[in-house]
């Protein structure tokens, strides 16, 4: 996307070995369009994260068979007649191709401990939730670091939007360098609901817990006292949310919203409307 969203002046924090690993794969696979092009997107994340930016969106990471194949003719075409110096090379990029699929898997972990960014926001989901919002009162509970809201008002400065959370993510899993932004105030959900729910049309759970059922308490509360929209950011019975909440909530996809901002790896975050 052309413009993305400004959520923080720009951060200073020490280089990073795994995105200076990942760099190094630039120079592997320069005849490698496609991984290439990877590599460079999720170079862009940290860029973009440390230029107080919220990232592009990310397609699904992950070595295919259309790379190893561009590799494979790549090698054919360097040893067109040396089968043996063309094996040889074979073996070193195959290795090395596992290796970089192996570290793109861990973005997230990646992600969470540098940033504690444990849900993937990027400009354009936030773009297309402050359009669909459309400047409704929004409540976002277990806010943590604060970069949904704080893209949503960024995006509209004048958006009554109110973020909470209790901080409990700056020791997962050890003591963080970011403090919360200033919009995230701190507090536990369930106060939260008792003190702003009834001034808001809209409420976000945003990455519940998945060993804890205060999402119970919270769904229980909506049920009985709100009559706006409750919508929860997570994955279905896997890494966010308790299974009892998963099993009780009455659950509506945001299909369109789900088919433009697939997750970029095996955890499957998805919007929901809770009915």
């Amino acid at each position: 996307m052309k413009n993305k969203v400004t959520i923080s002046q720009p951060i200073s924090l020490e280089t990073s070995s795994y995105f200076q690993q990942i760099k190094n794969y630039q120079s592997k696979f320069k005849l490698i369009p496609t991984i290439v092009d990877m590599v460079n997107n999720v170079l862009s994340v940290d860029t973009d994260l440390q230029s107080g930016i919220l990232p592009d969106h990310l397609p699904f990471l992950e070595i295919n068979d259309q790379m190893v194949s561009a590799v494979q003719q790549q090698i054919i075409t360097q040893y067109p007649n040396q089968p043996t110096l063309g094996n040889q090379l074979w073996n070193q990029k195959i290795e090395e191709l596992m290796d970089l699929d192996h570290l793109l898997h861990g973005l997230r972990d990646e992600l969470i401990k540098r940033y504690k960014m444990y849900g993937y926001v990027s400009s354009p989901a936030v773009e297309y939730l402050s359009k669909y919002l459309a400047g409704r009162k929004t409540l976002e509970l277990m806010a943590g670091y604060g970069y949904l809201s704080v893209g949503l008002k960024s995006i509209q400065p004048l958006h009554w939007i109110h973020a909470v959370d209790n901080e409990s993510w700056q020791f997962q899993p050890q003591q963080s360098l970011l403090p919360p932004q200033s919009l995230v105030e701190k507090m536990d959900a369930l106060d939260a609901l008792k003190h702003y729910g009834s001034e808001s049309e809209v409420i976000i759970l945003s990455w519940s817990p998945d060993q804890d059922e205060i999402d119970l308490e919270l769904l229980a509360w909506v049920r009985e006292n709100f009559s706006g929209e409750f919508l929860v950011l997570g994955e279905f019975k896997g890494a966010t949310n308790s299974q009892a909440f998963w099993d009780k909530a009455n659950l509506e996809p945001m299909e369109e919203y789900n088919q433009r901002f697939k997750s970029f790896d095996l955890i499957d975050e998805k919007l929901y409307r809770v009915k």
